[in-house]
């Protein structure tokens, strides 16, 4: 997988192609220059003790010195290039859960009176 020049997955390969994967899906690799930060963006990769380069999957977006840090412990080790997961305003989630809704009906309300009352 190239993108201009550059392997999507340069310095990461330890990491499974599943975990690759999810990453792709659902983050973004963007030059670490233009990177936001916190609570726009999150890393999706760290550097550990050994000074290597890991995937993650779930940041830790309950404390924002923490995402800051990685950013700056990942300039300080020379990468160009960062994989971040961008935060999405809460109003996106009630606006699915509302055309979920409109389509499909009340699922919670269904799964409840179809096995735990009986109804339908």
């Amino acid at each position: 997988m190239k993108v201009s020049g550059n392997s999507l997955f340069d310095d990461l390969g330890s990491d499974s192609l599943l975990k690759k994967f999810i990453v792709m899906v659902s983050g973004a690799k963007i030059k670490i220059d233009s990177v936001r930060g916190p609570p726009f963006q999150y890393p999706l990769e760290i550097v550990d003790e050994s000074s290597e380069r890991r995937l993650i999957l779930m940041p830790d977006i309950q404390d924002d010195e923490a995402a800051l840090e990685v950013f700056r412990r990942l300039r300080e080790a020379g990468v160009g290039e960062v994989w971040v997961s961008n935060t999405l305003p809460f109003l996106v989630f009630i606006s699915i859960g509302y055309v979920v809704a409109i389509l499909l009906g009340d699922i919670a309300l269904s799964i409840l009176g179809k096995y735990l009352l009986g109804w339908f």
